[in-house]
């Protein structure tokens, strides 16, 4: 069995009416023993953009129809 990172990029966060934008990286640790099982999860900033305020936005769609704008 492949462990094989899990990455979600663009993941918008907002806070205190601040936004920003990260990727998420999800990755089991093997090695060594004492950690073996575990899960590092690594939050790299993404620079601001207008399309990465549009990818989210549509994501969000497909997954919530019902926040679509008409």
């Amino acid at each position: 069995m492949l462990n094989l990172p899990v990455k979600i990029e663009n993941v918008k966060i907002v806070e205190n009416g601040s936004k920003y934008f990260v990727n998420l990286t999800l990755q089991q640790i093997e090695s060594p023993d004492a950690l073996k099982g575990m899960v590092m999860l690594v939050f790299s900033d993404v620079p601001e953009s207008e399309e990465s305020d549009e990818n989210t936005l549509k994501q969000k769609n497909k997954v919530f129809p019902e926040n679509k704008k008409n």
